[in-house]
């Protein structure tokens, strides 16, 4: 048991890594994508105010949604190293309970 405890705490700790970099890494995709529309915007015929203000739209608008993503994904990290540390608690009370010679198991 407490072995099983352990390892679902390593991959708990790994999925919620997982996915922060996971996040970042769409983040930064996005804000790219944001700056080359921005850039084509920029060097098109547009008006230059015309295009600076779309320019501009565009990458607000790719921030707040790469803001979004990783603050949902922090969230989802959140949750994830809450039930590690759940685990870690019920294995402390297992390794405990061991050392003092109980034979129950942990609630």
């Amino acid at each position: 048991m407490p072995e099983e405890i352990y390892t679902s705490i390593k991959e708990l700790e790994a999925e919620a890594q997982a996915i922060l970099t996971a996040a970042q890494d769409k983040a930064e995709q996005i804000v790219a994508e944001a700056r080359r529309r921005s850039q084509a915007l920029l060097a098109s015929e547009l008006p230059l105010d015309e295009a600076r203000a779309e320019s501009e739209r565009l990458l607000d608008k790719a921030r707040a949604q790469a803001e979004t993503r990783l603050d949902e994904s922090r969230e989802r990290a959140r949750r994830l190293a809450a039930s590690a540390q759940a685990l870690e608690d019920e294995f402390a009370i297992l390794v405990a309970g061991k050392v003092r010679g109980d034979n129950h198991e942990a609630t």
